[in-house]
């Protein structure tokens, strides 16, 4: 009986010992698999670059004169984004009513500006619970026309920001974690457009993140909300609401202690805030050369 049992231990041994060893095998497995997609990814993205940088020297003349422009725009092109626009486009999505997958932001680049800032302030500060949706600029045909330029009415080449189409739902529940995110977000962007039915937030179905949608620069520019407490303040009377009771106490709390300490400290706005800003860009240059070629 007792040989038997020993038996029986040394097979449970051998049994976990190879299981342990399949298991340890197949994580090393897993992990040089992500490496290699992750390396592949990284790959696709610089030859899409490139191809974009070779494309614009035939399709945009213009772009020859506007180096920083020119570089803003290949360092950000996202070619998905572009092709799920050209999708959105050439389908027939919009007569069907079916929900596009990006949406049209005009020539509006502080949009994409902000968006890039911001993500860079949300990555900067670990706010791992937030997101902004992904813009590029593409090259698109628009009705118009510009005394300034000397462009008769007409279809004509622009260039345009699209914005990715966040597929989710209306921010109901807002998580203490996620409401201290946010007031660190709002502080360090200036970000106060909480209007309308969704707040302009949504939450990702995918990612399950708060991501704020609407990234103009009049999100970020009232002069009636120009201080610290005045931004947790407005946080607060505009998203209340969709705040779990534990979100809401730590805000009010946090709105007490900044009341009692320093309630006048100045914020920075995100559209002339350059301190998370690439240094081999120009924000400010780009937004100033945009402006020269699209008038």
């Amino acid at each position: 009986m007792k040989k038997s049992n020993q038996i029986i231990s040394l097979a449970i041994l051998l049994t976990t010992c190879i299981t342990i060893k399949s298991s340890d095998g197949y994580n090393r497995y897993q992990a040089y698999v992500e490496e290699m997609q992750r390396k592949s990814a990284i790959a696709e993205e610089r030859v899409n670059k490139l191809n974009k940088s070779n494309s614009l020297h035939k399709e945009s003349p213009e772009l020859a004169s506007h180096s920083e422009l020119r570089k803003f725009i290949v360092k950000n092109h996202n070619q998905n984004l572009e092709s799920c626009f050209k999708k959105d486009k050439s389908s027939l999505r919009q007569w069907l009513g079916i929900e596009p997958t990006t949406y049209n932001k005009e020539s509006n680049v502080f949009r994409m500006i902000n968006a890039i800032r911001a993500k860079k302030i949300i990555e900067a500060h670990d706010l791992n619970l937030l997101d902004v949706p992904q813009k590029c600029l593409v090259r698109d045909k628009a009705l118009f026309a510009s005394s300034t330029r000397g462009i008769p009415w007409g279809y004509h080449n622009t260039w345009t920001v699209i914005a990715q189409n966040i597929k989710g739902y209306n921010v109901r529940d807002i998580t203490l974690s996620e409401a201290q995110q946010m007031a660190q977000f709002v502080e360090k962007t200036g970000y106060q457009d909480f209007g309308g039915h969704d707040m302009n937030i949504k939450r990702d179905r995918t990612t399950n993140k708060i991501v704020f949608i609407d990234l103009e620069k009049a999100s970020f520019s009232s002069p009636y909300v120009d201080t610290q407490l005045k931004l947790i303040s407005n946080l607060i009377a505009y998203t209340s609401s969709a705040m779990t009771p534990d979100a809401l106490s730590w805000l009010k709390q946090y709105s007490e202690k900044i009341k009692k300490a320093e309630p006048n400290t100045p914020i920075k706005r995100i559209y002339s805030n350059q301190q998370y800003d690439d240094l081999d860009i120009d924000l400010t240059k780009v937004a100033s050369q945009f402006k020269e070629v699209e008038g």
